[in-house]
């Protein structure tokens, strides 16, 4: 990989119009690794001073540990023997996104990046995409795709867990730089709200950009203020981008439809006629999906096997996206047969067929109203009991809407810890609850979520009861974040699964 100088690094923020000043020791130095942790410091690195939490001690750490150089909206006093260069910058987060660009020398002019955002359905749709370029790229001898999403992340190598769906740009574009050195040539990448507020996603060039849908959600001092900032950061994402994909259905459509004008090709989705491509002849059952895809005139059968219609709208992205990427048909149907997220609509089913475990990722008004709908449909005459927990210090209208929505058409509600961060789980969990019981519906609470899902079995096993127990808003998950730390936890998979192993050892048909 090619070293960058200090100074280039300078004069290319002045480029950018994001230098301030600088105050150099030696620009003549390559730097060898940029971080923002003064904990992972060694010769040669440049050093990121950006965070509400960042202390000054962290930079006089960092010079110690063979910082070269910081970049800064503060110029900081240094001691005579501290010899490192001063970057002062008018936007920290700006900055991190270019320093974080030239490191990695610019890897998005090197892939073909996809970009999906939206309320619900981007990892799903993500899922779906990969899926249709694996088989591709499987049957041409090309590598196959990388991709980051809300669960996991690929660069070539191993599969990883995730805990954030866009990275930090230090993060994101070594990721980038890994995809390249591995061989691949396209990456999925998950884009979250937050991620283009606040730059994560900075001089970053999308092939194509994917908008499923916009819905009230991550609304709080910590995220966006208000639904026009949280709208306004997602479209942002049809400003880096070549193509675009639309859902026609979603709420906002003519807004989302002006903005994504700005793209070269526009391609749109949906349930109706008036879209390029849409789905007619939908056959649903308890594991999936057949319908009639309609694409641009032409017109061929597909199947998922994800249940819900809101899995059908996802394919159809999907779809889009391959119409843009130009992949054969036969990929598109043998991938939206096999894909699959992790933590969405998992289910697991006792041999009696009584009881029924549905693990999924649902965690706003959008996705817990569209999951209720199709258990409604799909299990009339089983009783409904539902695992919620919702996270801390970020958006509060959660709990509201989920706890209305799980207390108005379940038996009871289990509300457990979902990533409390800097709230109690007790707050949390009371605010969550007053929601719960102004539908007359009745609650317990359990901090450790397991707790929770293996009461919901119990009380089901007592009331002889065919029921669904919904276990909502992790997934496969394995840790809980706490303030700072991450602390592990058992998955909703794995806690579903040895409650169906327990129902089919204690209950016989």
């Amino acid at each position: 990989m090619t070293l960058h100088l200090v100074d280039e690094y300078i004069s290319d923020l002045k480029d950018k119009n994001i230098l301030s000043d600088s105050f150099p020791a030696d620009r003549a130095d390559p730097v060898t690794d940029i971080t923002y942790n003064s904990k992972q410091i060694h010769e040669g690195t440049l050093f990121i001073c950006k965070g509400e939490h960042f202390k000054e001690d962290y930079l006089h750490e960092a010079i110690a540990s063979g910082a070269i150089a910081y970049v800064s909206d503060t110029r900081y006093a240094l001691s005579d023997n501290e010899k490192a260069t001063a970057i002062i910058v008018n936007d920290i987060r700006k900055a991190m996104a270019a320093v974080s660009s030239l490191y990695a020398n610019r890897p998005c002019d090197k892939l073909r990046l996809l970009g999906i955002t939206g309320t619900k359905g981007k990892t799903t749709t993500g899922c779906y995409v990969t899926a249709i370029m694996e088989d591709y790229a499987d049957n041409t001898g090309k590598k196959r795709p990388g991709y980051m999403s809300s669960i996991f992340c690929y660069s070539g190598k191993e599969v990883e867990e995730t805990h954030i769906t866009t990275p930090e740009p230090v993060e994101l574009q070594k990721f980038l730089l890994e995809c390249i050195d591995n061989g691949i040539e396209n990456v999925n990448l998950e884009v979250s709200s937050q991620g283009i507020k606040y730059e994560r996603v900075g001089y970053v060039h999308f092939n194509t950009a994917v908008f499923t849908n916009i819905g009230d959600d991550h609304i709080s001092p910590y995220e966006h203020p208000d639904f026009e900032d949280y709208f306004e950061s997602k479209l942002r994402l049809f400003d880096m981008s070549d193509n675009a994909v639309i859902n026609k259905g979603s709420d906002h459509f003519d807004r989302i439809s002006r903005r994504a004008s700005r793209c070269k090709k526009v391609v749109t989705y949906g349930f109706t006629d008036d879209a390029d491509i849409y789905a007619t002849d939908i056959v649903r059952d308890r594991d999936g999906s057949d319908f009639t895809v309609h694409e641009f005139g032409e017109t061929y059968k597909a199947r998922v096997n994800m249940p819900g219609i809101m899995n059908v709208e996802n394919a159809l992205a999907a779809i889009a996206v391959s119409s843009i990427y130009e992949i054969p048909r036969e990929y598109i149907l043998s991938g939206l047969a096999r894909g699959k997220a992790s933590g969405r609509m998992e289910k697991y089913v006792s041999k009696d067929g009584r009881m029924v475990f549905l693990v999924d990722f649902a965690h706003n008004k959008l996705s817990v109203q569209n999951l209720l709908d199709m258990v409604i449909e799909d299990y009339p005459d089983y009783d409904i009991r539902m695992i919620i927990g919702l996270a801390g210090n970020r958006a509060f209208l959660r709990r509201r809407d989920v706890g209305t929505l799980a207390g108005k058409y379940s038996k009871k509600v289990y509300i457990v810890c979902d990533n409390p961060t800097y709230e109690t789980f007790e707050k949390i969990g009371g605010e969550t609850a007053k929601w719960v019981e102004a539908q007359g519906c009745d609650y317990e609470m359990f901090e450790i979520r397991e707790d929770g899902v293996k009461q919901a079995l119990k009380d089901a096993m007592a009331s002889g009861n065919k029921t669904i127990v919904l276990v909502t808003g992790k997934g496969g998950e394995t840790t809980q974040r706490y303030g700072d730390k991450q602390i592990i936890c058992k998955s909703d998979i794995q806690s579903s699964i040895e409650c169906i192993e327990y129902y089919d050892a204690h209950c016989n048909d």
